[in-house]
């Protein structure tokens, strides 16, 4: 299936948030699965995003070591980032059944950003 960035790296906190919950263990072993597939890709739209951050930011006031887009270029920084939200990858995993996922309380929002690992 293909994703783009932006719904892997919106879906990797709540991932990893049902990741700490009992589920069974067939159901911990497909998130597992889901997030070692999107690591990869997550991981490297981070670099990309930092590389970005140091790109159009400058050195916060009260914290030199830390990093943030400067008012100046944030409109081109979110244009940049657009960009890469976009991108689009090949992932491969099985698909969650929502049956597996009654025993966790989740929000109509975290929903939305797991989506595509839920079959219907």
């Amino acid at each position: 299936m293909k994703l783009n960035l932006k719904q892997i790296y919106e879906s990797v906190e709540v991932l990893k948030k049902i990741s700490n919950k009992e589920l069974p263990f067939v159901t911990s072993f497909k998130i597992l699965r889901i997030l070692n597939v999107i690591a990869s890709p997550f991981n490297d739209f981070e670099k990309v995003r930092n590389n970005l951050i140091r790109r159009f930011g400058k050195a916060k006031e009260d914290k030199s070591d830390m990093l943030e887009v400067s008012p100046e270029n944030i409109e081109a920084y979110y244009n940049e980032l657009s960009k890469l939200f976009v991108q689009e990858v090949e992932v491969e995993f099985e698909l969650l059944k929502p049956s597996e996922l009654e025993s966790i309380s989740i929000s109509p929002a975290e929903l939305f950003r797991i989506q595509f690992c839920i079959t219907v």
